[in-house]
């Protein structure tokens, strides 16, 4: 089935459907097709896992495939298998994709531009860079030809497994939906009874006056069965031109420029929850001894299941989503385009205590970030990434190291009292014009950048990078190294 051209002004999302008074034979013959192609799963990720899909299509590697794990194997229709494997290679690609990112930018971050003269009728300067050929290398396995290309690619993407047994994917149309009000039935194939025939299994969903269409995936959960597929929805039009720095943190989820704080509350939220996970994990524990010293199976069934935890703790997910989602609602309704930090490097050396890391293991800024790429894709706006080095300890208004942040509180050198979080808001605005300071850039090249900035500034007062340092104004760390004294100077 050909997949439907979204245009520029359409996105595609993902419903969800709850089954309605599914028969318990019918569940049970769907549970286990969706174990049998749960094997074929970790059998596909066992074997393409590693880097034998890397650049390959699923449709050159489903002939290979096939004729070594064919359906008759894993006694299911050939159309869930082939959807199983197409659904599969996906996933796989989706995972090198996020690894080539990472390469990526340690590409850019290693190999600067080169400047060459090319000689002829005229000369001029041309731009040009090893770089885009290492790029480039990462769309096949070319990049095995580099052997530090290779090392990298070994470091960011590590061979995938999987333990997904709960699912059924199909394309509508590789099975009979019937719609009577607000009930869709969907008759999918299930046991072989010979050649070519199969069991019919029949599962209601209530998907409101909606027949669906495209990929659909059948997902079963304790005692449960939904259903997920895709809708194509218009995008909403942003009619303003304002831009804003936003700073993501925990307390709030995001401070802008402007002086608004939006999706206020996530942390007595994440806090709240993550005391009361540590305090019932902690009991549960005690339990879990109990029952190896003296063995009772009363208390594995009654004490330490899993089912009121994990509803809990969807509970919590859901209500920070909402929050999140409706902050960035709101930016968008006075702003056109975002101006944020790049936080998906992980910040190295940064020791804290265990209650400082478990809190902050629960910041959710993964969800911060797709929720800014996917409402700005809905309402046709702007999402603009920067390098997130020292933006909370720059003074916003002379682009200095001069000043010191503690807490929410940004000291400055002549005494004023800025708020931290709008603070660096401002600088991350001002990033986004500044030539000198790339996405990309190590902290030490940010930090050489500031000091210069910093000695110029002082300068113009008849003071010197020690003169600041003796007054408190600077703080001690960014002299501390060699290579930052020698950028002073």
């Amino acid at each position: 089935m050909a997949r439907k051209k979204i245009s520029k002004t359409e996105y595609c999302i993902t419903w969800q459907a709850q089954g309605f008074n599914n028969e318990t034979a019918e569940l049970a013959k769907g549970i286990e097709i969706a174990n049998r192609l749960g094997k074929l799963r970790q059998d596909i990720w066992n074997k393409y896992g590693s880097l034998q899909a890397w650049g390959y299509k699923s449709d050159k590697l489903i002939k290979e495939f096939k004729q070594t794990n064919p359906p008759s194997l894993y006694q299911v229709a050939y159309k869930p298998w082939e959807r199983t494997f197409q659904s599969v290679i996906d996933d796989i690609h989706a995972v090198q994709e996020a690894a080539k990112s990472f390469v990526i930018r340690k590409i850019y971050r290693y190999f600067q531009p080169e400047k060459i003269i090319v000689k002829g009728k005229t000369c001029f300067l041309e731009h040009t860079s090893f770089r885009k050929e290492l790029v480039k290398s990462l769309n096949s396995t070319e990049f095995m030809q580099y052997p530090l290309i290779k090392r990298w690619v070994r470091q960011e993407y590590h061979r995938g497994h999987t333990w997904v047994k709960n699912q059924i994917v199909l394309d509508a149309s590789d099975c009979n939906i019937t719609r009577s009000g607000s009930i869709v039935t969907i008759s999918l194939p299930g046991e072989p009874k010979g050649k070519r025939s199969y069991e019919r299994i029949n599962l209601k969903f209530r998907c409101g006056r909606v027949k669906p269409t495209g990929r659909l995936r059948i997902i079963f959960e304790d005692d449960n069965v939904r259903l997920c597929y895709p809708k194509v929805v218009t995008k909403q039009e942003n009619h303003n031109t304002s831009i804003v720095g936003i700073d993501k943190g925990y307390t709030e989820g995001f401070y802008g420029s402007d002086g608004v704080v939006y999706a206020d509350g996530i942390g007595k939220l994440m806090t709240a929850a993550t005391e009361k996970h540590y305090i019932k994990g902690k009991r549960r524990q005690k339990l879990w001894a109990l029952s190896t010293e003296k063995p009772h199976s009363f208390i594995h069934s009654c004490n330490l299941g899993t089912k009121n935890q994990n509803k809990s703790q969807a509970k919590v997910r859901a209500t920070l989503r909402t929050l999140i989602r409706t902050g960035v609602h709101q930016i968008f309704d006075s702003h056109l385009s975002i101006v944020c930090e790049d936080l998906s490097q992980p910040i190295r050396n940064k020791g804290k205590s265990k209650k400082i890391n478990r809190r902050l293991a629960a910041w959710c800024k993964g969800e911060l970030q797709q929720a800014l790429e996917q409402v700005s894709q809905r309402r046709q706006s702007v999402v603009t990434l920067i390098n997130p080095a020292y933006t909370s300890q720059v003074d916003s208004r002379n682009g200095t190291l001069l000043g010191r942040r503690d807490g929410d509180r940004f000291f400055t050198f002549d005494g004023e009292v800025l708020q931290a979080d709008s603070n660096a808001s401002m600088n991350i605005k001002n990033r986004l014009t500044d030539t000198e300071i790339g996405r990309y850039q190590k902290a030490a090249a940010v930090q050489k950048i500031l000091l210069k900035r910093t000695a110029s500034f002082l300068a113009l007062m008849g003071l010197t990078l020690e003169d600041a340092l003796n007054r408190g104004w600077l703080h001690s760390k960014h002299l501390n190294s060699k290579r930052a004294r020698k950028a002073a100077t």
